[in-house]
């Protein structure tokens, strides 16, 4: 074979290759350059390393069940640190939430490194130094034939000090839903910050409120990790390890949380405090689900 004709192989085989490859890298998708889509038949992932890590997109069927905020397209740290401007999509966050808010901005709006590991997972790095003392690493993989997002994240204290941190999740959903909580007879649950509501029903071992128009934001301590936002035809559901022989104390206790304005409601699914010395690290996995009912 001549050269010219390995060269139209070789061409024809990257031509294929990219035909079935399932993570595609955007040129733009609402105002963000270089955002990360993750697919396959019925399920859509969009990620923006440009703007903190944030998940996008997370649909089955064309339908996204996280909030849109369309007139903060494009919308970056230097716009953030500016306006202070709550993004929208599923952030991920740093806590206690005690910490100011101006310390965890790198991490949260800045810009991450991606890498693309196959043809399902993509693995974001924030390896810059920054206020919370943190390098950090988020992987993403969808699983080839459901809408099960699988997400693993790691973080380390590169500091000569120790520090307590834990990873906080804060994912902006449709307003409208309801929100469903495992709830067994020995967990409690109660209301955060000013905020109460005659709203909230528990029976059948479920916790479960309807968004309203009201702001509300309520923790349990439920062992189960597990919490639903039901939109429409949609149930999203989010899976996560509970370990209730450790530290919760920075959040009152809790282990689920959520919060709601109306317009939107978010899901905190949060890890336990860690303690981290100096070069150590600490890991959170979860799932997403996304199905029509």
């Amino acid at each position: 074979m001549n050269q010219k004709k390995i060269l139209l192989f070789l061409l024809f085989v990257a031509y294929v290759a990219s035909l079935s490859s399932k993570v595609v890298v955007l040129n733009e998708y609402r105002g963000w350059s270089n955002c990360i889509e993750i697919s396959n038949a019925g399920t859509r992932v969009v990620i923006s390393p440009q703007s903190g890590g944030r998940v996008l997109c997370y649909s089955v069927e064309n339908e996204n069940i996280l909030f849109e905020d369309r007139e903060f397209d494009g919308y970056l740290l230097e716009n953030f640190r500016k306006d202070r401007h709550w993004p929208d999509g599923a952030r991920f966050d740093i806590g206690p939430e005690a910490i100011p808010g101006k310390l965890r901005d790198e991490p949260f709006m800045g810009v991450w490194d991606y890498k693309i590991i196959n043809e399902y997972t993509v693995e974001l790095s924030f390896s810059k130094d920054n206020r919370l003392g943190l390098h950090l690493k988020r992987t993403f993989t969808l699983d080839a034939h459901s809408s099960e997002l699988y997400i693993r994240q790691s973080a380390r204290n590169y500091t000569d000090k120790c520090l307590n941190r834990h990873f906080w999740g804060r994912y902006f959903c449709k307003g409208g839903g309801r929100v469903v909580l495992p709830l067994s007879d020995n967990e409690v649950w109660g209301y955060m910050g000013n905020y109460q509501s005659d709203k909230v029903l528990t029976n059948n071992g479920k916790l479960c409120y309807n968004v309203s128009d009201e702001t509300l934001k309520l923790g349990c301590n439920s062992r189960s990790g597990r919490i639903s936002y039901l939109y429409k035809d949609l149930k999203f559901e989010v899976t996560f390890k509970v370990m209730p022989q450790m530290d919760y104390s920075s959040t009152m206790g809790y282990t689920t949380i959520f919060y709601t304005n109306g317009k939107l409601c978010e899901i905190e699914p949060v890890s336990p405090l860690y303690k981290l010395s100096p070069g150590e690290s600490f890991v959170f996995e979860q799932t997403w689900s996304l199905k029509k009912q």
